[in-house]
């Protein structure tokens, strides 16, 4: 087993970051594939729709963000480790603020703003806890987003948890893989190599 495979072994939650076209994506798709396989439930959140296709995976899709706080907390709250489940963020945009605006013209404009903020806010907390404490209860997250709009949560987690994973592409197929241990180039085969 290379050192590539140990550190991307088990792990407690897995970040796949970088810029559109380096297979993202993919890898996401691979990730629940694999876990389904296994015998894992798979969530996935994605809000809102990025096009990611997962027609080839077996999973519960939310697209709404009360729905998909509601069904993570619920997945917390009553998963086991006997019987795991991946959920997989597939757009981070969840868990971002909307940037506030001066100029709201109906008070149940900014009501309905600051309301969608509270549970993208909640979203992001509840993502954080599952990477810190969802592995005592089979809860492994994966996220995928560009990193640069997910550097405070990346941050958050890496400082509260242990046994996460980094995958950052720098180019298609290829980045680098983090974790606590230090970090390693990785190279994903391309189909015409042989590879998924």
């Amino acid at each position: 087993m290379t050192t590539t495979q140990q550190r991307i072994d088990d792990p407690t939650g897995v970040f796949i970051t970088g810029a559109p076209g380096l297979g993202r994506p993919d890898l996401v798709v691979e990730f629940v594939s694999g876990a389904r396989e296994s015998g894992a439930d798979v969530h996935i959140i994605d809000v809102p729709s990025d096009g990611c296709d997962y027609s080839r995976v077996d999973a519960v899709l939310h697209t709404d963000i009360r729905d998909a706080v509601n069904a993570f907390r619920a997945l917390l709250r009553h998963s086991t480790a006997e019987r795991p489940v991946v959920v997989a963020v597939n757009s981070l945009a969840a868990t971002l603020r909307h940037e506030g605006r001066l100029d709201y013209r109906f008070d149940d404009e900014k009501l309905n703003v600051d309301r969608e903020n509270q549970l993208r806010d909640e979203l992001g907390d509840l993502i954080a806890d599952a990477f810190v404490f969802g592995a005592s209860r089979g809860v492994i997250p994966i996220v995928e987003t560009p990193e640069e709009r997910t550097v405070p949560l990346i941050s958050r987690v890496k400082q509260a948890s242990s046994g996460w994973v980094h995958v950052a592409f720098t180019a298609a197929g290829e980045g680098t893989l983090h974790s606590e241990r230090g970090a390693v180039p990785f190279h994903l085969p391309t189909r015409s190599e042989g590879g998924a």
